[in-house]
């Protein structure tokens, strides 16, 4: 953690000090580690094939809309840390980092609704949906937020890509055997 020398000031036998207070930087955070943490096989390019529209279109306009008021960041502990509005009619509700669950949080009623991620990473995206039921049913599960991001200022913000931005990927199966 990089050390920032704030303003304490200690006056001791007529000497002034000034005391190194340590706080964490969004810019010293590890990098993020994003899914499959093994080796990616080498595989040539193929046209492949999907399974096609397996799914029609799900409307999601009757679902619990996001979570808004979202509001925290970097503490000087290290953690991202961050609370939200409570969405009427929800029983529950889940976080994510990076698209990977990251805390459940069940709302009996306490005064604040709060997420803490003590592994946060460079970068990362949070994201939040409320849910009518305490559990996973995909009838259960509201509308997903925006992308939230710890800026320089190491407070969350709301995060987009650019208009115009240029994504390439590339996409490969695990399964060896087949």
């Amino acid at each position: 953690m990089k050390l920032r020398a704030l303003s304490a000031a200690v006056l001791a036998l007529g000497t002034l000090v000034t005391v190194p207070v340590a706080t964490a930087s969004a810019a010293t955070l590890p990098a993020c580690q994003h899914f499959y943490t093994g080796p990616i096989p080498d595989r040539p390019v193929s046209g492949g094939h999907g399974p096609g529209s397996l799914v029609g279109a799900v409307n999601v306009s009757n679902r619990l809309p996001a979570p808004t008021g979202v509001s925290g960041g970097l503490g000087g502990d290290g953690k991202v840390t961050f609370t939200f509005s409570r969405v009427p009619g929800a029983k529950a509700y889940r976080a994510f980092r990076n698209g990977q669950a990251l805390q459940w949080i069940s709302d009996w009623g306490q005064p604040t609704l709060q997420v803490t991620d003590a592994s946060p990473c460079q970068n990362a995206n949070y994201q939040l949906y409320a849910m009518t039921a305490e559990d996973n049913s995909p009838g259960s599960l509201g509308q997903i937020s925006t992308a939230y991001r710890v800026g320089s200022s190491g407070q969350l913000a709301p995060y987009a890509l650019a208009k115009g931005t240029t994504l390439n990927y590339r996409v490969t199966a695990y399964n060896d055997v087949a």
